[in-house]
């Protein structure tokens, strides 16, 4: 089994799975994004880190590069009330009843 750093979430561990991606900046790792988008899990509490990460995520989610992008946690909890999430809205995604939802057509 791969080791992974530490996560804030207590109930899920990242792992090797096909459409699932990592999150770098600067080499370091920033979030695992499961597959399907809709849980992440983050390594750091760093906000500059966690910007570009959204900042990241969104340019994958506009240029088609991932399918649909919408967030329900992160850590555990739900993507709004995280600095996560903050900075995903910032980067473009909207409020979506289940979370933060990317339309790619913007």
């Amino acid at each position: 089994s791969a080791w992974w750093p530490r996560t804030w979430s207590s109930s899920h561990r990242p792992s090797r799975r096909a459409g699932s991606l990592v999150l770098l900046h600067d080499g370091v790792l920033v979030a695992y994004v499961e597959r399907g988008a809709r849980r992440i899990l983050t390594f750091t509490d760093d906000p500059a880190r966690l910007t570009a990460a959204a900042a990241a995520l969104a340019d994958l989610g506009r240029t088609g590069r991932v399918g649909r992008l919408r967030v329900e946690t992160v850590d555990d909890r739900s993507v709004g009330g995280t600095a996560l999430g903050e900075a995903m809205a910032a980067a473009g995604f909207r409020a979506h009843p289940k979370g933060l939802q990317l339309d790619a057509r913007r």
